[in-house]
């Protein structure tokens, strides 16, 4: 992760942090336009690796948010089957009911802002949730989480 950690210095972040491999940083910059921010990181990709990624970067406020508004926390005893979708933008309401349509007892589902939350009593490898299904329903790009990278990343933020 230190060659990923230049990259993003040598697009004018600062105080480049990883965590663990797995393309999770954590960084300060002086641009607020979170789609340019995206749009550069996703080109600098590309440019050095060859990969069209997308990208969905969060402020450190949306962070504390998303931790906030988790509607799983009592379920969530063993945070293992605790998940968050981050989603580009909002999704629209025909792409969430019919993603809610799919509702099973095993999995619990619900959309916060740019999030979907997700609670998988039988395990991420058995629900019906998966990664390429929620972006073609929802027509949006999405990357999923588990609670405990959720976790790390918010003390990355939380550290001073």
């Amino acid at each position: 992760m230190e060659e990923l950690r230049k990259h993003y210095s040598s697009l004018s972040f600062h105080d480049v942090r990883s965590y663990i491999q797995s393309g999770n940083l954590v960084f300060e910059s002086e641009e607020s336009d979170q789609r340019k921010i995206e749009n550069l990181i996703s080109e600098k990709i590309k440019e050095v690796y060859g990969y069209d990624v997308s990208v969905i970067v969060r402020e450190k406020e949306e962070w504390q948010q998303i931790m906030a508004n988790n509607p799983f926390k009592k379920e969530a005893e063993d945070i293992s089957f605790l998940h968050v979708s981050l989603i580009s933008d909002i999704p629209a309401k025909n792409g969430i009911t019919e993603i809610l349509k799919m509702n099973v007892d095993s999995d619990q589902v619900a959309f916060v802002n740019k999030e979907m939350y997700l609670y998988t009593s039988n395990g991420i490898r058995n629900t019906r949730f998966i990664h390429t299904m929620l972006e073609k329903k929802i027509k949006q790009n999405v990357t999923y989480r588990n609670w405990k990278t959720m976790m790390k990343i918010h003390e990355m933020l939380n550290r001073d």
